[in-house]
């Protein structure tokens, strides 16, 4: 995030002022006037902050397919609420999208469910990568308990 926010900063900067060229001067000449403007784009600014840094973290304690299905459900819950508050018409082909969608992310969920329950069955989450890159290195931490002629315990109920 810290390395990405300049870079995106300075592009949409040069997009926008391309593509609109007085819209950095009307954004200050309503600055100027209005500082409710003013409050609701710190707002705007802050939750986007905050989304940039939800999807990352997301990313990092679960998978960027983790944060692609949770995206594809935002898209459903957002249609349903354009759909309830401004009364848009929906097709049946748009109807059957969204419950393909639904279905999937249900399926998603399902099986995420079992191979946590199950074991890690091939998918290495950041905890289980550095608890085995610590194993690997002979390091001790407290959530590894070794014991000789046992198996290795991660944590208080994983076994490795």
């Amino acid at each position: 995030l810290m390395y990405m926010s300049p870079i995106a900063t300075v592009i949409l900067l040069v997009v926008s002022a391309i593509a609109e060229p007085t819209g950095i001067w009307d954004t200050i000449q309503l600055m100027r006037e209005s500082t409710f403007f003013c409050w609701i784009l710190v707002l705007n600014c802050v939750l986007a902050y905050c989304l940039n840094l939800l999807n990352f973290l997301v990313t990092r304690y679960t998978s960027a397919l983790t944060l692609q299905v949770l995206g594809n459900g935002k898209g459903v819950v957002a249609a349903g609420v354009s759909i309830m508050i401004f009364q848009n018409p929906v097709t049946f082909m748009g109807m059957a999208g969204y419950v393909i969608t639904i279905a999937g992310v249900v399926c998603y969920s399902a099986t995420k469910k079992k191979t946590k329950g199950g074991g890690s069955h091939g998918v290495r989450s950041r905890s289980n990568t550095l608890n085995t890159q610590q194993q690997d290195q002979g390091s001790t931490s407290p959530l590894i308990h070794h014991s000789p002629g046992r198996k290795v315990s991660v944590g208080r109920d994983q076994k490795v």
